[in-house]
């Protein structure tokens, strides 16, 4: 029991050794003072231990791993060098030497060793370049992925970074400023297009205006014509259209289409009568020119306007021949007061076409001598009377044109009263 109880393990491989061994007679280790290191990861090991208290390696197996001692040159763990294999060092009692003939017994294994540890190295620069394949292969993915992220996914920014600062509008091709002005002067062509009045410009306009959608200022384009406003009350109906006009107006734009409403009428083309002869209506009574006209139009007609030679003539020959040679006729024709102009007038009271009384008129030959006068003082007339509209009269066998009172029965009571009559026309 004494014997046993003063055994000895040897610190490196654990075996029981006998009684005053100086060396394990297992791995050969000399076991006075003697450390044990491990195998895999350097750290020193407590006498007898089986596994490294650091690392967790076994230290002790089939024989096949060996503890390192002291005298060995411990690998760090964290070195990138690969490991060199299960180098057992000589001993102190190691007299093994190699012979010249060959070499002693050990030789094979030290070879082997040797092959087995130039393998282990290849293995593993095998696995690293593989491995370093194989991270590469990664980034790429990964490089590719981040890429399609970047094209797909827009980046969020603050909304004071994508709130952009409007740009200044270039005023200098502007050629209608609706936007500092309240009130606009166009001129152009009315045309009427699915039953709205459209302003049609001469030329293209660049038009500076308010955008009563986006609420901001605008400068539009090479507009062509804009919208008239349904609201407008200087044109009222649709006897403007294919007439040539100057307006003023306020323009501004809205749903996308620029919008105008007349204020005005600086000038519209006088609208054209139609020379074409129709149905007349010859209606007696003593009334004024105001009076023919608003009845006229109340009976679906207009008072008469004669606009070619073919239908004075006709006009003229019903009248002979209907026994009206002793009436002053009312005609669809006056001037403005104080004017010299006469002109035919439309439904709306209106003129139409072409000066009556100009040098070039075809109506020249037909007035009466020293006609229109403008103002009357003879034949009978109480004091000085205007005469601003126009009739016909017979004289001489001959009808003629003749400017006359307004109101023919009240200026000449004892000579025209119970002879004032008008004449309808009805384009049918």
């Amino acid at each position: 029991m004494e014997g046993q109880n003063n055994k000895k393990r040897c610190p490196v491989c654990g075996a029981e050794c006998i009684p005053g061994a100086k060396f394990c007679e297992k791995c050969g280790t000399k076991l006075e003072s003697r450390k044990a290191f491990c195998f895999k990861c350097g750290a020193e090991l407590e006498p007898g231990a089986i596994f490294c208290a650091k690392c967790g390696t076994r230290q002790v197996t089939d024989g096949s791993e060996k503890p390192r001692t002291e005298q060995q040159n411990v690998q760090p763990a964290d070195s990138h060098v690969p490991d060199k294999g299960n180098y057992v060092p000589k001993t102190e009692n190691d007299t093994t030497k190699v012979k010249k003939n060959g070499g002693s017994r050990l030789l094979p294994v030290v070879i082997v060793a040797i092959v087995a540890a130039v393998l282990v190295v290849a293995a593993a620069g095998i696995i690293l370049l593989k491995r370093d394949e194989i991270g590469e292969r990664i980034r790429d993915i990964f490089a590719v992925e981040e890429e399609q992220m970047q094209e797909d996914v827009e980046p969020e920014y603050p909304e004071e970074i994508i709130e952009e600062v409007p740009e200044e509008p270039d005023l200098s091709i502007v050629t209608i400023d609706a936007y500092d002005s309240d009130s606009v002067e166009i001129s152009g062509l009315i045309e009427e297009k699915d039953g709205a009045l459209i302003f049609v410009f001469d030329s293209p306009q660049t038009i500076y205006l308010y955008d009563s959608d986006q609420q901001s200022d605008e400068v539009v384009e090479n507009v062509s014509d804009i919208i008239v406003d349904t609201d407008s009350q200087a044109l009222v109906d649709d006897t403007y259209a294919g007439r040539d006009m100057t307006v003023t107006g306020r323009m501004w734009k809205e749903d996308s289409k620029i919008m105008f409403l007349p204020e005005e009428i600086l000038y519209a083309e006088p609208e054209t009568d139609d020379p074409g002869i129709h149905r007349y209506e010859i209606v007696t009574g003593d009334v004024t020119w105001d009076e023919a006209f608003a009845q006229s139009v109340e009976r679906g007609g207009y008072l008469a306007r004669i606009s070619s030679p073919e239908e004075y003539q006709y006009i003229t020959d019903m009248l002979s021949s209907g026994g009206y040679t002793r009436y002053q006729l009312y005609l669809g024709g006056r001037r403005d007061d104080g004017g010299t102009e006469y002109y035919w007038v439309n439904t709306k009271d209106q003129f139409l076409g072409d000066c009556l009384n100009d040098s070039d008129s075809w109506l020249g030959s037909y007035w009466y001598e020293n006609e229109p006068s403008f103002r009357d003082t003879g034949s009978g007339a109480d004091g000085d009377i205007a005469e601003n509209v126009l009739s016909l009269f017979y004289v001489s066998d001959t009808w003629y044109m003749n400017d006359s009172s307004s109101d023919i029965a009240g200026s000449y009571p004892d000579l025209m009263s119970g002879k004032v009559a008008y004449i309808i026309e009805y384009e049918e």
